[in-house]
């Protein structure tokens, strides 16, 4: 039993380092396409 709830906690933990490696990734390429606009209208 107790097995199962530290496998269940580590799953939960690597999911939301998933999830927010995910959102950091999303963050940084729409700050890059914004900086690329930038320099394309200048």
């Amino acid at each position: 039993m107790k097995i199962d709830i530290i496998d269940n906690l580590v799953k939960k933990k690597a999911f939301s380092n998933a999830g927010f490696f995910l959102l950091t990734v999303a963050i940084i390429a729409i700050l890059l396409l914004n900086i690329l606009t930038l320099i394309s209208l200048f």
